[in-house]
Parts: structure tokens; C-alpha cells; sequence
């Protein structure tokens, strides 16, 4: 399984400290997940933490479009399709990994994860973020 670990960069800063703050919690949570899951060899045990992972994800989307609603964000339909599409993913590789575990699927998810979360942050978040701070201005 990759040794790579996500390391918080400045350029994953957003300004807002809620959805930063959760943001480096997420990439410990997904550090976490590719170190647990390259050290297990039980479905069960990779079949939770997939759970944490995904509950947490609900949390974090929920707790960011609360703020984009709030700040009258005119782009939360589509940015919340993109969080909808990670909840499914997860939800779905969670039940994958309950019938049929194996290292390569693992290391296939964390992948996917550390990839979808840096594009999601520095792209997706910052969009909202440049928002924010315009109307700052």
C-alpha cells in the first residue's frame, strides 16, 4: 500500500478557519484510514473505518453548505451534487469492502480519497472561499 500521506500545505487553506479547522481533521482521518488499512487484513475492521470516514464526510458536508447557505453561496445546488457524489462513493465502497476486502481495494480507496479531497479543497472550496472573502471586501 502507498507510503504518501497528505500533509497540510498552505495553499489548502481556505481563510475560514471552521472549514479549514475540518479539513485538517479530514486528512488526518484519511492518513489514518491508509495507515490502518495497510497494517489490517480484516474486512470488519476496514468496513469501520470506511464508517468513520463517511460519517465524518456527512458531518463536514453538512457543517460547510450550512455555512454557504448562510453566507448566500449562489453555487450550493452544484456543490452540494459534488459532496452527494463522495457520500455515495463512500457508502458504496463501504459495502464492497464488507463482502470482498482485499489490499489493492484499499489502497484504491485511499487513492481515490486523498485525490478527490486535495482537487475538492484547493478547486471546488476555494471557488466558495473567493466568494466569501469578496464580500468581505
Amino acid at each position: 500500500m502507498s507510503q504518501d500521506y497528505i500533509e497540510w500545505k498552505p495553499e489548502y487553506a481556505l481563510g475560514i478557519e471552521d472549514i479549514d479547522n475540518q479539513h485538517k481533521f479530514f486528512i488526518n482521518l484519511i492518513n489514518r484510514l491508509s495507515g490502518e488499512l495497510r497494517d489490517v487484513n480484516c474486512k470488519d475492521h476496514a468496513s469501520a473505518i470506511i464508517k468513520e470516514l463517511n460519517a465524518y464526510a456527512h458531518f463536514h458536508f453538512i457543517s460547510e453548505e450550512n455555512l454557504m447557505r448562510n453566507a448566500g453561496y449562489p453555487m450550493l445546488k452544484e456543490h452540494k451534487v459534488l459532496h452527494l457524489k463522495l457520500l455515495d462513493k463512500l457508502s458504496t465502497e463501504e459495502l464492497v469492502l464488507d463482502f470482498e476486502f482485499t489490499k489493492q481495494r484499499a489502497e484504491e480507496i485511499i487513492e481515490f480519497l486523498s485525490h478527490w479531497f486535495l482537487y475538492h479543497t484547493v478547486n471546488e472550496d476555494r471557488v466558495y472561499a473567493d466568494y466569501i472573502h469578496s464580500k468581505d471586501e
